[in-house]
């Protein structure tokens, strides 16, 4: 009986140092999202912002000029 107390024992102790192990890898895979995230938003503003100028120098260059006759 001994032995097997030993063993369930140590079966809880195990499954609670792998379930630690999954959460800090959870904790950790997720800071590394975040900081990617963060670099791809950056990213992605950066180039909306230039579609949007090159967009407004596109209507600037597309006005059609009159000299009224």
């Amino acid at each position: 009986m001994t032995l097997r107390v030993q063993q369930a024992k140590g079966k809880f102790i195990g499954g609670l140092i792998g379930f630690g192990m999954g959460v800090g890898g959870a904790t950790i895979n997720m800071l590394i999202d975040s900081k990617f995230k963060e670099e791809e938003y950056n990213m992605t503003k950066s180039t909306v912002s230039n579609i949007e100028r090159i967009h407004l120098l596109d209507k600037e260059k597309s006005k059609i000029v009159s000299d009224g006759k």
